[in-house]
């Protein structure tokens, strides 16, 4: 344990000399220093052997904790001969073959106290992991530690000046707050830059693309286009506000776009964004001070209406039904954000958009029609917006000859990978002093690797079953891949139904559904005597997909052995087969009793199977009638259908598909 002395001078790394922060000491690196020794308190000794990765939100802090760790590593030494002082390192990027960056951690190597600093998103390889000891998240400045700073300087600091120092980036607290510029001076300055700044929080004047030049963002684009058009009526005075969508909740997987889409739509409806979080919120810890907080956020929106109030991460209220050590803390946690959407208070002017990755979590309160009553999903980008993302970002276009392998390597790719795409391209241009090419963003796709040849056919015949047994709307096309991305997202193969909106949904045409289903692995068994654990091992695999259906037809739909149906969401249908041994059997046989029907359709369309297998290893791909075309041309002949009466209803059905 170091002793008292040492203690009492590493505390205090600022004096107070007018109202002035030291030579050395800003504003922004004592808050990071305040990060630091909270991450590194069990090893702040002089002799005390460390290195440590040290992650902070984005590159924008990185200048502010390589000012701070070097302050810290020289408060550990004070400054005696007889201590060799430690290293403060930042790394860009660990990509093999990036000489700067290996070079950082080579000289790492030579030292006994290291402090590597890299954005929080950045993956290291194997080497890099055997040789540190800690690698830690440094979190955002807390209320306590601005507080403190601000008691030091002997200045007080208003709730509002604390939420916007809250909120603020690193760059700002780095410009705003020099040495020797007083602190109260420094948040004047923040204040009048923040009421002019053109940034994503005043997107209005930002240029930038709209709605209409966008890609990837679904019916949530028409939506916004929408949303423009009413507030500029309402601007009018064409329209009451009661008349505008003032409420909607958008989800989507990580990086899929949904922080970009709220810039772009107040850029296009050319009126300022206003960001808030509700774990940003959370995090001032007590019930009182969160809720001033949130206040202060929907103040602010309300005093430059009409705006959008961008709330991310919204799923961090909970559901105020579930019980446990905060329950209290959560359910009046909600109440008040209830109250500040559709209380006494109305937030006439102001838009909410709150964003979610899980929307099942959410209380159904928040939901409700007047509040976040429309929901908008943002999906993975297809291959047409994937294309207008990169260009978006990089301003290049790919060449007709490498778009086929762009596409491949990228699918299942969100916009933040592939701008993360771009970057690392940008990165490498920059280290060969040479302007930004297609050539230096296709280095950095994955490869994509061929499938060996008896893996394909076994594919084909999966995907042929599929096709052949159908049953459920009008196939249109069948593919097989013959390249994937080695661990990536990798759709295989694939047969497309298109299923008309007004089929009615009774049990046999879910029995269909499970049939069809089951004619991947039917095909496999049926020619080659056993399947692969692709068409099982995962929540979206065939078997995982008909286990679901058939719980759902037993338990779920009232078409089971009883008309009581169990109300659960999907992630409950383990726990009600668990619960119930003999639903458990049910769904067991009705899967069987599946398998074997689709069996039997392919037994009987055997030729057609082969057929289809055969055609799909050369062409790739195959259209809907080109096979309903193979399967009228080896239909048997003289077949008897008599002694399988469902099979041979089903059958006529598949076969007219």
């Amino acid at each position: 344990m170091p002793d008292v002395k040492y203690q009492q001078k590493r505390r205090h790394i600022w004096k107070v000399e007018q109202d002035k922060l030291t030579p050395d000491i800003t504003l922004a690196t004592f808050l990071a220093y305040c990060g630091i020794v909270s991450a590194l308190r069990h090893v702040a000794r002089p002799k005390a052997v460390f290195r440590a990765i040290l992650r902070v939100e984005n590159a924008d802090a990185l200048g502010c904790f390589e000012h701070a760790a070097k302050v810290f590593l020289r408060t550990l030494v004070n400054d005696r001969l007889d201590y060799e002082p430690g290293m403060v390192g930042v790394v860009q990027s660990p990509a093999k073959g990036d000489r700067a960056e290996y070079d950082v951690l080579w000289k790492a190597t030579q030292k006994s106290q290291v402090i590597l600093l890299c954005v929080s998103e950045l993956q290291f390889d194997k080497e890099t992991d055997l040789y540190v000891d800690l690698d830690i998240v440094l979190p955002r400045p807390t209320e306590r530690q601005l507080k403190a700073a601000f008691k030091r300087a002997g200045q007080p600091l208003a709730n509002d000046d604390l939420y916007r120092l809250l909120s603020a980036p690193w760059s700002s607290l780095r410009l705003a707050f020099p040495v020797d510029r007083p602190l109260n001076a420094g948040l004047r300055r923040l204040r009048q830059t923040q009421a002019k700044e053109t940034s994503p929080r005043d997107s209005a004047r930002e240029p930038g693309s709209k709605l209409d030049e966008m890609k990837g963002f679904g019916e949530a684009a028409e939506w916004g286009t929408q949303l423009a058009q009413d507030l500029a009526d309402y601007s009018k005075g064409s329209i009451a506000w009661n008349e505008v969508d003032g409420g909607v909740l958008i989800s989507g997987a990580p990086g899929t776009g949904k922080t970009l889409f709220a810039e772009v739509l107040a850029r296009t409806c050319g009126v300022p964004m206003i960001v808030a979080s509700s774990a940003q919120w959370q995090a001032k810890g007590y019930l009182s001070d969160f809720l001033k907080a949130m206040q202060s956020s929907f103040a602010e929106a309300r005093s430059k209406a009409p705006c959008i109030l961008f709330i991310d991460e919204v799923d961090s209220f909970g559901d105020r039904s579930v019980q446990g050590h905060n329950a209290d803390y959560n359910r009046q946690a909600i109440n008040g954000f209830l109250e500040l959407l559709d209380g006494y208070e109305r937030r006439t002017g102001v838009v909410v958009v709150a964003a979610t990755n899980n929307p099942g979590h959410l209380d159904p309160a928040i939901r409700r029609a007047g509040r976040l009553g429309r929901h908008l999903v943002i999906p993975l980008p297809d291959g047409e917006a994937r294309l207008h993302i990169l260009k978006h970002h990089s301003g290049l276009e790919v060449p007709i000859e490498d778009m086929e392998r762009f596409l491949r390597a990228t699918h299942g790719f969100s916009g933040a990978d592939l701008e993360q795409l771009v970057r690392d391209a940008k990165r490498r241009a920059r280290r060969h002093a040479a302007q930004l090419s297609i050539k230096d963003v296709l280095s950095f796709i994955p490869p994509l690797v061929s499938l060996p040849h008896d893996f394909l056919r076994r594919t084909a015949f999966h995907e042929a079953g599929h096709a052949i047994v159908g049953g459920v709307g009008e196939l249109t096309a069948v593919q097989i891949m013959d390249e994937i991305v080695p661990g990536g997202y990798n759709a295989i193969g694939a047969a497309h139904f298109e299923v008309s909106d007004f089929e009615r949904k009774t049990r046999d045409y879910y029995l269909r559904y499970l049939t069809m289903l089951l004619a991947g692995i039917a095909a496999e068994s049926l020619v080659l005597d056993d399947f692969a654990d692709g068409s099982t091992g995962g929540p979206k695999s065939d078997l995982a997909r008909a286990t679901e259906l058939g719980t759902r037809i037993e338990a779920c739909f009232g078409m089971g052995d009883t008309l009581a149906v169990e109300i659960v969401d999907q992630e409950d249908l383990p726990h009600l087969r668990a619960r119930r041994p003999e639903l458990r059997e049910a769904v067991k046989r009705l899967l069987a009793e599946q398998f074997d029907r689709a069996t039997d359709i392919l037994e009987d369309n055997r030729r057609a199977l082969t057929d289809v297998t055969d055609q799909l290893m050369i062409l790739r791909q195959m259209s809907g009638s080109s096979i309903r075309m193979s399967i009228e041309k080896h239909r048997r002949k003289g077949v008897s259908l008599v002694k399988h009466p469902k099979t041979s209803n089903f059958h006529r059905s598949a076969a007219a598909t």
